[in-house]
């Protein structure tokens, strides 16, 4: 595992985004992100053996998160999974992140309980 960890966080609330990186790179992270799944996996792609886990909102332009975690896992199945949203998650989808050993917050959530998440799921899929 690269140090310190490397995240790749996605939400297109570009608020909440810049709060996120902000914050985790406090916490010692170093942090890649995008507005969008396309930005994303183009992040992904090039940076796939240094990311540890990644953070992604479930409803992210243009086609959601399923195809974007699809294509993630796809490159790399060892990377750690936190999913946020204001919803719950369908069932589907719940049991495939509980699978993995992933992570769901429910927003809003705290900078705290971000981190922590995010620890789990990369040690989640460190043991996968």
């Amino acid at each position: 595992m690269s140090s310190p960890e490397t995240l790749l966080v996605v939400d297109d609330e570009r608020q909440l985004l810049r709060l996120l990186v902000r914050v985790l790179e406090k916490q010692g992270f170093r942090v890649l992100s995008a507005v969008d799944a396309n930005e994303a996996e183009r992040l992904f792609e090039d940076n796939a053996s240094e990311i540890d886990a990644v953070l992604l909102d479930v409803v992210i332009p243009p086609a959601g998160v399923e195809s974007l975690l699809s294509r993630i896992l796809a490159l790399r199945d060892d990377v750690g999974v936190v999913l946020t949203s204001g919803d719950e998650l369908d069932a589907s989808l719940g049991e495939r992140l509980e699978a993995m050993g992933g992570v769901f917050l429910r927003k809003p959530f705290s900078t705290e309980a971000a981190s922590a998440a995010l620890h789990r799921a990369a040690a989640a899929a460190r043991g996968r």
